[in-house]
């Protein structure tokens, strides 16, 4: 969260109409993490132990940014402590094939879910099983892998062989698996892209289904180690390559700030830059612009005449305090009608006061 101080800079530099701080582009290292889903039957889920062992396998590692992520979270039958709470999420499931994942289309919905960026992939055991053709099952691989790209056209694919089955389980169902992963085989180096790798991950050979196998299907202590083991280097592998190509992009992306950054500065200071050089418009300057009119020397009068130099220690005449005071004829003239409103009074005054004085004397007389 901001501190109020930074708010108020922020606040009163546009108040100010100052360039706001510098835009912060994503940092690489606070990139989100790798997210791998682990897709397949129950060899995958249900027990799928070996999933814990790649988990810690890769924090042993250092390799910690990496998100293991499914719409399933079982985690059953395995009962060692080390691995307890690992990230469990997967998208193993007992019984799936790969035909009933293209006719139903189950994969959609995952990819939608997960947004993976590595799908680690052990499928097809169950459609040997089920005694599905192997050119059938190649071609349900190939509907499944469009559908990841589709959703993810960089996504990083591990495609592992089946693991084997003991001999005599499930009728030729061994067989099967064997020549399912001999299918598979070229159908990757067919699939794989520089931009969408599709990387083969061999845990059919060396898997003694006798030694590591209770069941003669499903991976035991042993198993579970040594499956983990094989998938770990690709895995680890294609962990790196992500995170790279990310802190990449990631990169490029702050680049490309700085620099529209920098753009926009440069931008603002050639503006501030017209605008000073820019000349006075006429309304700042009535002389400005106007048709006829051309600036002026500051040695004219105002009508276009020259100021006369001063002689000797005389200042120049100042024309418009000159024009404002009255000349001294001017003000006689104004003053004889007071003048003589005046002494017209005045000669009224004593004309009726001797001629009130006269009769008043006559009538004392009179009365007399």
């Amino acid at each position: 969260m901001p501190s109020l101080m930074s708010i108020a800079a922020l606040g009163l530099s546009i108040l100010a109409g100052q360039s706001v701080a510098k835009p912060v582009a994503i940092d690489p290292v606070s990139a989100a993490p790798i997210r791998v889903n682990l897709i397949g039957g129950s060899i995958v889920g249900d027990p799928g132990c070996w999933r814990g062992n790649l988990w810690n396998m890769l924090q042993d590692a250092n390799i910690k940014n990496v998100d293991f992520v499914g719409t399933r979270k079982e985690f059953k039958r395995c009962g060692k402590k080390e691995l307890v709470g690992f990230d469990a999420e997967h998208d193993g499931a007992s019984g799936l094939q790969a035909w009933v994942m293209v006719k139903k289309d189950l994969l959609r919905p995952i990819l939608e879910y997960t947004h993976p960026d590595i799908i680690v992939v052990h499928l097809g055991s169950n459609d040997a099983i089920q005694q599905k053709p192997a050119e059938e099952t190649i071609g349900n691989f190939t509907i499944l892998l469009e559908q990841m790209r589709q959703k993810n056209p960089d996504v990083i694919v591990l495609w592992s062989l089946l693991i084997p089955l003991r001999p005599g389980k499930f009728g030729k169902a061994p067989e099967r698996v064997e020549r399912l992963n001999e299918f598979t085989i070229p159908w990757i180096e067919k699939m794989n892209t520089e931009r969408s790798p599709v990387i083969l991950v061999d845990n059919f050979h060396g898997f003694d289904p006798m030694k590591d196998t209770d069941d003669g299907e499903h991976t035991n202590l042993e198993g579970d180690v040594k499956v983990a083991k094989v998938f770990f280097q690709p895995l680890a592998d294609a962990i790196r390559k992500k995170t790279a190509s990310q802190q990449k992009a990631l990169t490029a992306n702050k680049e490309e700030v700085e620099n529209e950054y920098g753009r926009e500065q440069q931008k603002k200071n050639e503006e501030q830059m017209d605008n000073t050089d820019e000349p006075q418009t006429q309304e700042e300057n009535p002389n400005v612009g106007a048709p006829g009119n051309k600036e002026k020397p500051l040695d004219t009068n105002p009508n276009g005449s020259k100021i006369p130099e001063p002689q000797n220690d005389q200042q120049p005449v100042d024309s418009s305090s000159s024009s404002s005071s009255p000349s001294p004829a001017l003000f006689f003239w104004a003053c004889v009608p007071v003048i003589a409103v005046l002494v017209i009074a005045f000669r009224w005054h004593r004309t009726v006061a001797r001629h009130s004085y006269q009769l008043l004397s006559n009538g004392f007389r009179e009365n007399q």
